[in-house]
């Protein structure tokens, strides 16, 4: 499975998905310097669930303090998921004009 995958799948097969959002923002509701992964784990939902602007907001919190981060590999993959994030927001926020022309007398060689 494609490393940018997984979390399109947690979503459509984790019925507790949503909850676990829930509590999470919980967590950070009521003690936002609790645990660092917190912001990791709601970035990963967000990016699964193509909300951008979210995954890089959370993720941002979560690079912010690299001394905290636990893993390399949730570190990393964060890296990877701000960088598409920040593309998808990019490409989604400048869209550009679809006005297909019909050119008469033209012929692709071959």
């Amino acid at each position: 499975m494609p490393i940018l995958s997984w979390p399109h799948k947690f979503r459509k097969t984790n019925s507790n998905f949503k909850e676990a959002r829930r509590n999470f923002l919980k967590v950070i509701d009521l003690c936002p310097e609790y645990d660092i992964d917190t912001y990791y784990y709601l970035g990963e939902m967000s990016y699964g669930n193509e909300q951008y602007d979210s995954t890089v907001t959370y993720l941002n919190k979560f690079l912010s303090d690299v001394d905290k981060i636990k893993s390399d590999k949730n570190y990393d993959r964060a890296v990877d998921l701000l960088k598409y994030s920040k593309f998808y927001l990019e490409i989604t926020s400048h869209p550009v004009p679809f006005d297909p022309k019909v050119w008469k007398n033209f012929h692709f060689p071959g």
